[in-house]
């Protein structure tokens, strides 16, 4: 707004600057009259005119010069171009003013619209962020009773035969616990709620942990487990909690779609600094447009013949969230009727975390 203000205080000083070279030129051409001793016939000139001095030589008769009879054309085509000149020089200043004009009203626009943008965001987020809330109470709060009776029942019951039935029903309450929990994380994570407490701790004990803990699901589909992780791993802060349910996901969907009498094989190592975790299984493999999707959340891999299998599709998308803000990357290696493997690697101690871009 201020170089407008400028424009429009200077621009009527304009005329009276650029006429001021025009009537300059002008006077060049104005009949002039001098009065000296000539002696004879003499050819001169007087601001750029050319004149013939005749008459007997004397010490006071006035020269008389001779003015070309085209002088006011000259002038007039000097006038017309310094006017042409300016006046191009003045439409475009009106044209950048204009211009200018209309950038600070596109500007002033979309910023209103940003701002629009911003607030609905914001309302969006305190939305979920009640509904989590809302859906904490309302699943939670029974499942914790749920667990905690089946689990008093299979204690009490040990040695009954309905002691089969109170562990059903507790394994079916850990499982809709799992599902529930691994749907409010997501939520969190796309609304940048998911939250971990890293620390220094044991991931070879931790690995080792978890492998125990899946050998019984794959000893019913009659699958054998093996476990290759160094002696020697990279340091790592970690939340132990959190790495436990990557891990989870990553060996349960192992033993899931691996067929019976398959193999599993857990490695751990370190490569460059990083902590490197890799699930491999015998499964049927997935095709390359699945694995471009695997990590996105309710995505499931189509099965053969159409089987529907148990799950949300969200484990491996709460995962990649888990390792990224652990500042790690996840990947996924496969190929039809080849098997697949599922890794991620996490930054050692004193390793700069990878920058997401």
């Amino acid at each position: 707004m201020d170089n407008c203000r400028k424009y429009k205080n200077t621009r009527f000083k304009l005329p009276g600057l650029l006429l001021l070279p025009v009537a300059l030129f002008a006077l060049g051409f104005l009949p002039v009259t001098v009065s000296a001793a000539v002696p004879g016939n003499q050819e001169s000139a007087v601001s750029g005119i050319h004149y013939q001095v005749t008459g007997t030589p004397t010490t006071s008769a006035p020269a008389e010069l001779e003015v070309p009879s085209n002088w006011w054309v000259n002038m007039l085509a000097a006038a017309a171009g310094v006017l042409l000149a300016y006046g191009v020089y003045y439409l475009r200043l009106r044209a950048i003013a204009r211009q200018k004009a209309v950038l600070e009203s596109e500007v002033a626009m979309r910023t209103a619209e940003l701002k629009l943008l911003n607030e609905e965001l914001d309302r969006e987020i305190h939305r979920r962020e009640e509904f989590n809330r809302a859906l904490v109470h309302e699943l939670k709060t029974p499942l914790t009773a749920m667990l905690a009776s089946a689990e008093l029942f299979v204690d009490e019951l040990n040695g009954d035969p309905r002691v089969e039935l109170a562990k059903n029903i507790y394994r079916a309450a850990q499982n809709l616990d799992r599902r529930t929990d691994e749907l409010l994380d997501v939520a969190r994570g796309e609304v940048g709620m998911l939250t971990i407490s890293p620390a220094s701790g044991d991931v070879r004990q931790l690995l080792f942990s978890m492998a125990d803990n899946i050998k019984a699901a794959a000893a019913r589909k009659k699958q054998t487990l093996s476990v290759d992780i160094s002696p020697e791993l990279p340091q790592v802060s970690v939340d132990e909690d959190r790495l436990r349910q990557v891990m989870y996901n990553y060996l349960t969907n192992a033993v899931k779609y691996t067929p019976e009498a398959g193999h599993i094989t857990l490695s751990a190592h370190g490569d460059a600094g990083e902590l490197v975790v890799e699930v491999t299984d015998t499964g049927p493999g997935i095709s390359d447009d699945g694995q471009k999707r695997l990590f996105e959340p309710y995505y499931r891999v189509p099965q053969r013949g159409g089987e529907r299998l148990s799950g949300l599709g969200l484990g491996l998308a709460l995962s990649k969230m888990i390792i990224q803000l652990h500042g790690g990357r996840v990947w996924v290696k496969s190929a039809p009727g080849k098997g697949s493997s599922f890794g991620f690697a996490l930054p050692g101690l004193g390793r700069a975390p990878e920058v997401k871009g």
